[in-house]
């Protein structure tokens, strides 16, 4: 039923009950009436404004990005006066073994700490993002981009803004009304009062500023209900932390779901074959037993299974390798030499930055610099891989050749990839599985594709970036969320510290067996929320320490080295206990 047609009856009505004397019913007709009227006139609105298509500012995000960074990567080739692809000039020195090969490459004349972006760089673009659909203030919350109406300055704009805004205020005050935390509930009661603390001191400080207004965020999060704060509806309405598009993000029950083999009644590698007990080493074998009996079958059901639970260090290169690489499982040897030809014969930038890189990063770590030769052959040869750019769609880099040079190809990097700071970690943890350099590329490459990609690049995939940022701060404001203002309060960032562990999927930063477990998982479950739920548990594992913390640095200080963490047992903690 229309609403002109609803007024229309109810117009009817009301002299009906006049003409009886009816006034009882009239008052009721007349609140009905007033009620008609007030969404007669926010159709008329919605209906005068221009349904224009919505922008996919996500997609334009990305272009900019990829516009940054290919502006630096030619920047970077100008001032070092290095073409991004040159001949190799043959010298009686020059070996063909790969190995001698590898040692004569130099990053010279580049710096070892030259590099085209960082974390630092991707993080800040990140923060950068925002959704221009949404209409501004109140009814930002609110808003989505199927249903959003462009934020132009109309008069029609600024009636429904305040329309939106009242009514958030009367649902707001009528929540706080009906939802009381009770007193007798001290613990409750004691963390509200904290809470409510912090937002009456930020309330006061931005309405001492010009740009209060009573639709701040600071006022509108005071009106909200005790129990909205504690289980974070106010989290969903607006974004609290330094990314400001909100998704869709999977609740604690969502994740107990999905991850469901994690639980405590689940065997698990990196908890049960850790047990000094007579009974570990025939666990030990006989998970190895079912292992090979899975291989031998061909099942990758059953495999993906087994990685849900963990793999055995002996075991866990012939699992990953015929789950990621089964198409090539023949021919990528084949492959790897091909690939190794065109290294002989060009050199390109691209290959000089890696170096760089892997000459700057592995010497810096004290698990990884016995692996620099193989982790620089790796991203060497993978720079030549063709096959990258076409599955994942990128253009061809910018060229840039020297006086002298313009007789030779100045063709691009062939993978498209632009290579960030600490690219070398993904490749540095896989030489521990295998001595075969050619079956390290193809694990790392096959990872690449499915998984390491969507860490550089901005898209609203759920296995993006973006969205694992997303993730992480809700789930940060919503089930710890005194810890969460209390780093906010400190001037603290804690999303700052997440994506350092995240871009490169925590390589580094945990012990080797404690990384290729967790990469077990991610495998397993073909998921990369193990990374932001990870890093919430890592925030809430150290709890107690940043709970004392007073300054930024002591925040830093406290979560610069999570080595020593058993990353099994407290995902189980952060998943499934209360």
């Amino acid at each position: 039923m229309s609403t002109e047609y609803q007024t229309h009856r109810l117009h009817l009505l009301r002299d009906q009950c006049l003409r009886l004397n009816r006034q009882d019913i009239v008052q009721k007709i007349d609140q009905a009436l007033e009620t008609a009227t007030e969404n007669q006139r926010t159709e008329n609105i919605y209906a005068s404004t221009p349904q224009a298509e919505p922008f996919d500012f996500i997609a334009a995000s990305q272009a900019t990005w990829e516009n940054k960074l290919r502006s630096r990567y030619q920047l970077v080739a100008k001032e070092h006066a290095c073409p991004t692809r040159q001949r190799r000039v043959p010298t009686a020195s020059h070996s063909h073994r790969r190995d001698k090969f590898i040692e004569e490459l130099s990053p010279a004349p580049l710096n070892s700490r030259m590099y085209v972006f960082d974390t630092t760089d991707l993080y800040r673009e990140l923060c950068q993002v925002s959704n221009p659909n949404y209409c501004p203030e109140g009814r930002a919350t609110k808003a989505t981009i199927e249903t959003a109406v462009p934020s132009e300055d109309s008069s029609s704009n600024e009636s429904l803004e305040a329309l939106f805004a009242t009514r958030v205020v009367k649902l707001s005050k009528l929540a706080k009304a009906v939802n009381r935390v009770d007193e007798d509930d001290y613990d409750a009661a004691k963390q509200h009062g904290t809470l409510r603390g912090l937002l009456e001191k930020q309330a006061e400080s931005l309405r001492q500023t010009e740009e209060s207004t009573p639709t701040s965020e600071a006022y509108t999060m005071l009106e909200m209900s005790p129990t909205w704060l504690l289980v974070g509806q106010a989290i969903r309405m607006q974004p609290q932390g330094a990314i400001k598009v909100t998704f869709q993000t999977p609740t604690l029950h969502d994740l107990r779901l999905q991850f469901r083999s994690l639980g405590l009644d689940s065997v698990q590698i990196g908890v049960d074959d850790h047990f000094s007990n007579p009974n570990q080493s025939a666990f030990v074998q006989d998970y190895s037993r079912k292992t090979r009996n899975h291989l031998a079958a061909g099942s990758h059901a059953r495999l993906y299974e087994l990685c849900q639970q963990g793999c055995l260090a002996g075991d866990r290169t012939e699992v990953w390798f015929r789950l990621l690489c089964e198409q090539d499982r023949d021919h990528y040897h084949l492959k790897y030499m091909a690939l190794w030809r065109d290294v002989l014969d060009y050199s390109t930038l691209t290959e000089k930055l890696t170096s760089a890189d892997a000459r700057y990063v592995c010497n810096l770590s004290d698990v990884y610099f016995v692996f620099q030769d193989v982790v620089q052959e790796v991203l060497t040869v993978f720079s030549r891989d063709v096959s990258v750019a076409t599955h994942l769609g990128l253009a061809p880099l910018p060229s840039y050749s020297v006086s002298g040079d313009t007789k030779l190809p100045s063709d691009p990097c062939s993978n498209g990839v632009v290579p960030m700071r600490g690219h070398v970690l993904l490749v540095a943890p896989l030489a521990y599985m295998s001595s075969s350099t050619s079956k390290v590329y193809a694990l790392f490459k096959a990872l690449y594709l499915r998984f390491w990609w969507r860490l550089s690049t901005i898209s609203s995939h759920p296995q993006g970036i973006l969205r694992l940022m997303q993730c992480f701060e809700v789930w940060m404001q919503t089930y710890h969320s005194p810890l969460w203002l209390h780093l906010r309060s400190i001037q603290a960032q804690p999303s700052s510290i997440a994506i350092r562990w995240m871009s490169t999927g925590f390589a580094s930063f945990l012990a080797a067996d404690q990384l290729l477990l967790l990469w077990d998982r991610i495998i397993g479950y073909n998921s990369l929320l193990f990374l932001p739920l990870l890093s919430v548990a890592l925030f809430a594992y150290r709890r107690a320490a940043l709970l004392q913390a007073t300054k930024p640095e002591t925040v830093e200080a406290i979560l610069s080295d999570v080595s020593t963490v058993a990353i099994v047992p407290l995902l189980q903690t952060s998943l499934f206990t209360s």
